[in-house]
């Protein structure tokens, strides 16, 4: 889980870099057990935790293909 985790806050930070979050907050959230991880190959991801989206992120060379749709 901890090399998912990093591949997530990487994409997280990556997509979203005007997002503020202390590295703490964002290592909590994306790590968490019970979340559902989804990974479309390099292009995107998505982290569920029961009815909440807590990251649906698509880098942008690969946005407009229907990845996360």
């Amino acid at each position: 889980m901890e090399k998912d985790t990093t591949r997530l806050k990487e994409m997280f930070r990556r997509n979203f870099p005007a997002a503020v979050r202390e590295e703490e907050t964002v290592d909590r959230l994306l790590s968490n057990p019970e979340n559902r991880v989804f990974f479309a190959d390099e292009a995107g991801a998505a982290v569920l935790t029961q009815n909440n989206v807590l990251l649906l992120a698509v880098d942008e060379a690969f946005r407009r293909r229907g990845i996360g749709s």
